[in-house]
């Protein structure tokens, strides 16, 4: 395990915020620990895995994002299925109108890009020349066979992945990084002087992280190892050159980390879920959706547009 340094001051001055399970390890024990750096707010994991420990909790058999890597039945797996199906859709088109006017044939890069599915709708309703990046080489594996996409497994910043790019979109994927400034460095080198970020990540100070503590899956430690708020992202944009120019929440989140978080409390107190406790999923997931629609930052997860900081106008206030 390694400790961590605020990626925005350099301190590792901290305070314990919160300890929580992994939602996918069966013993479900409270025994991450999520902190908060006591120079610049910023929450994050620490201690934390290696990156080349990493890998070995992403279980292929449980995580979402991988769920095309196997077949699987029963009524739960089928629901996701066709949710994300749906999702997909909308995705896409949010991440087009957000990232405004682009050019007749542009060029776009999804880093964390899983098996494909979002890159190749983006392709597929642009005609764009698109990349991945994905560090699971069994995920990237299926995305380059299944839809004949160009995607590389080794570690942004270590990739020889050249520029520009008019779309840079990280759809869940900048909380995963170990290295975040160099992360942030390469892809503000990668993005095309006009060109925009889209960048989508739960919101820890959203409604449903207080509403469910610990079991809140938005924390799903230890693979989410950063937790942003708009004013925490923004200040470790700013040192990259980039600005947040708009953000909005994510509505379909609110289900998700209802539906999920509602779950990982019953299986904590060795409860099963039933129709009782999916209907209050269902009923606080849309409390949730609602508030996010009215004020972005009570949102479950919050949708970003970055651009070169010269761009600098913001479409929604940052706190």
């Amino acid at each position: 395990m390694e400790q961590v340094r605020c990626p925005i001051t350099g301190s590792r001055e901290t305070e314990a915020v919160i300890h929580v399970p992994d939602r996918l390890n069966d013993s479900h024990e409270a025994c991450w620990t999520v902190a908060r750096s006591s120079s610049s707010g910023l929450m994050f994991l620490s201690p934390r895995p290696e990156q080349d420990k990493i890998g070995a909790y992403y279980h292929e058999k449980e995580y979402e994002p991988h769920s095309s890597l196997r077949q699987t039945s029963g009524f739960r797996n089928a629901l996701y299925r066709l949710a994300r199906r749906a999702a997909l859709s909308w995705k896409a088109r949010l991440i087009l109108a957000a990232a405004d006017a682009l050019p007749s044939h542009p060029s776009i890069l999804e880093i964390g890009c899983a098996t494909g599915e979002l890159l190749q709708e983006l392709q597929r309703r642009t005609g764009a020349r698109v990349y991945g990046s994905e560090t699971d080489s069994k995920a990237a594996a299926y995305a380059c066979k299944r839809f004949g996409l160009l995607v590389v497994t080794t570690s942004l910043e270590k990739s020889s992945i050249e520029g520009p790019f008019d779309l840079i979109v990280l759809w869940h994927s900048l909380e995963h990084m170990h290295h975040i400034g160099e992360v942030l460095h390469k892809i503000s080198g990668l993005l095309a002087p006009e060109g925009s970020i889209v960048a989508a990540l739960p919101n820890p100070s959203g409604n449903d992280a207080k509403l469910f503590g610990e079991n809140w899956v938005g924390w799903d430690a230890p693979r989410h190892l950063y937790h942003f708020t708009p004013g925490t992202l923004a200040a470790l944009a700013a040192q990259y050159g980039l600005s947040i120019t708009a953000m909005n929440s994510y509505p379909p989140d609110a289900l998700y980390h209802a539906w999920h978080s509602t779950a990982l409390k019953l299986r904590r107190r060795e409860k099963h879920p039933g129709v009782r406790s999916a209907i209050g999923a269902a009923w606080q997931g849309f409390g949730v959706m609602l508030s996010g629609l009215r004020k972005t930052e009570q949102g479950s997860s919050i949708v970003y547009v970055i651009r070169h900081a010269r761009h600098s106008s913001v479409h929604t206030t940052v706190r």
